[in-house]
């Protein structure tokens, strides 16, 4: 899995599909807002209509959301703002890559600055979702005497920063994070 760093906004990420999450009672994520502003209130409309709350570790994916460079929305549910942290952030990013590996998407962007933990800096939210994302297509086969030939879709992810000291964290933690990532793929039987 390829794994890149992009600043600016996020309506503007050109892939398969886009992440942002939403937190309980329908509250959007600063990132959630911006993808909102652009669609002139699509992602507010669907929320409205009852097809996701915010529950934690929910996902509901939109197609041909207007007026934003990603094919797909992908909403996560973050659960209560209140009781946020480092458990439900875990769970969220394990909860992405579930819905994703459901899908044909190829490329996505993830806007994790957008939920990190209090007391948690964009290294460790970029780290724990390369972690997550290679986790979510491991599998252990090497004593099957009959493969899966299912294939993950899923071969590049972008995080997306914002701009200033959040992009140069994201870099430096992308870094460390697909040197972890090479060394697990290469002792652990991971199948790509």
């Amino acid at each position: 899995m390829d794994f890149a760093t992009q600043s600016g906004s996020p309506e503007k990420f050109h892939g398969d599909c886009i992440v942002a999450g939403v937190f309980e009672t329908r509250k959007l994520t600063e990132a959630a807002k911006a993808l909102d502003t652009a669609c002139k209130g699509y992602l507010t409309r669907v929320l409205d209509q009852g097809d996701m709350d915010g529950r934690a570790n929910t996902t509901v994916l939109l197609h041909n959301v207007p007026d934003i460079g990603s094919q797909r929305v992908l909403l996560v549910g973050l659960g209560k703002e209140a009781e946020y942290g480092e458990k439900v952030f875990l769970e969220a990013v394990r909860s992405v890559f579930k819905a994703l590996r459901q899908t044909g998407v190829k490329d996505t962007g993830l806007c994790i600055t957008d939920w990190l933990v209090a007391g948690r800096n964009t290294t460790w939210g970029v780290l724990q979702s390369i972690l997550a994302a290679e986790e979510s297509v491991y599998r252990f086969d090497q004593l099957k005497s009959k493969r899966a030939e299912h294939q993950p879709a899923l071969k590049k992810i972008t995080f997306l920063a914002g701009t200033g000291s959040a992009a140069a964290e994201a870099e430096e933690a992308l870094q460390q994070g697909a040197a972890i990532a090479r060394g697990m793929g290469s002792n652990a039987g991971y199948s790509e």
